[in-house]
C-alpha cells in the first residue's frame, strides 16, 4: 500500500552516525527504484546508462541480469579452490518479448537515478546503473537481504515483502487509481492482459463491489 511504499521509501535514506552514513548502502535505493517503476530484480540489476533518458523522465527495459554456474566446454561445473561452484553474471534478454519496454519515471523513481548519478558521475553508456560501493552490479540475493532489514528495523505492516511485492504493490497503486489494466500490463511487461488481470483480480472485485455499493 501507499503508506508501506512512503515508509520504505523513507527507510532506504536513513542514516547513522555523525557523519550521517546510511545505514543500508545503495541496494536500498535500488529498492525504491523496483518501487517506483515496477522493474523485476534482474531487470533493476541490468539497467544500463544507455537504457535511461532523464531530459524525458524515462527508462528503457532491454535485458535481465542473471547469476548462473560457471561450466567448463563439456558442461562440467567448474570448483573454486574450496570445492564450491564458480559463478558468474550474464546479461541475458528480458523473460517475454513483451517485457522489452519504455517506462515513463516518477519523481521518486528519478531521484534514484540521480543518486546513483552522483555516485559514479563519469560513467559511460555501457555502465550499469545500480552499483555496489565497490562498483560491481547487484545480484538478486543482495538485494533480497536487504529489504529483509530494511523492513526489520522499519514501521511497514507486514515485514515479509520481497522485492516482486514492491513491483506488485506498483501495479496495485496503479489499477487502484484508474489506470488502464491495459496500460500497467505493459508498463509491467506481462506477456498479456489477461496474466495482469488475474494477478490483481482481488482490486477488481473490490472496485465492483464499491460500485454495487453506490446502488445503496
Amino acid at each position: 500500500n501507499e503508506s508501506d511504499m512512503n515508509i520504505i521509501y523513507e527507510e532506504a535514506f536513513r542514516t547513522i552516525g555523525a557523519n550521517n552514513r546510511y545505514i543500508y548502502g545503495n541496494a536500498s535505493k535500488l529498492l525504491v527504484l523496483i518501487m517506483y517503476t515496477g522493474m523485476r530484480v534482474s531487470e533493476a540489476c541490468a539497467l544500463k546508462w544507455s537504457d535511461v533518458d532523464l531530459p524525458n523522465k524515462s527508462i528503457r527495459i532491454t535485458s535481465s541480469l542473471s547469476k548462473i554456474k560457471e561450466r567448463s566446454k563439456d558442461r562440467q561445473v567448474l570448483k573454486n579452490e574450496d570445492g564450491t561452484a564458480k559463478y558468474k553474471m550474464i546479461t541475458k534478454s528480458p523473460k517475454t518479448g513483451n517485457s522489452v519496454r519504455e517506462i515513463p519515471l516518477p519523481q521518486r523513481a528519478i531521484e534514484m537515478l540521480e543518486f546513483f548519478n552522483a555516485e559514479n558521475p563519469n560513467h559511460k553508456p555501457t555502465d550499469f546503473v545500480c552499483l555496489t560501493k565497490a562498483g560491481k552490479p547487484y545480484e538478486k540475493r543482495q538485494v533480497e537481504r536487504c529489504l529483509t532489514r530494511m523492513l526489520s528495523q522499519s514501521t511497514c505492516s507486514r515485514k515479509d515483502y520481497t522485492p516482486h511485492s514492491l513491483r506488485h504493490g506498483y501495479g496495485s497503486i496503479l489499477i487502484s487509481k484508474g489506470a488502464d489494466i491495459k496500460l500497467v500490463s505493459e508498463l509491467l511487461g506481462h506477456s498479456d492482459v489477461t496474466f495482469t488481470y488475474n494477478v490483481y483480480i482481488g482490486i477488481f472485485k473490490e472496485d465492483k463491489e464499491k460500485a454495487i455499493a453506490l446502488l445503496n
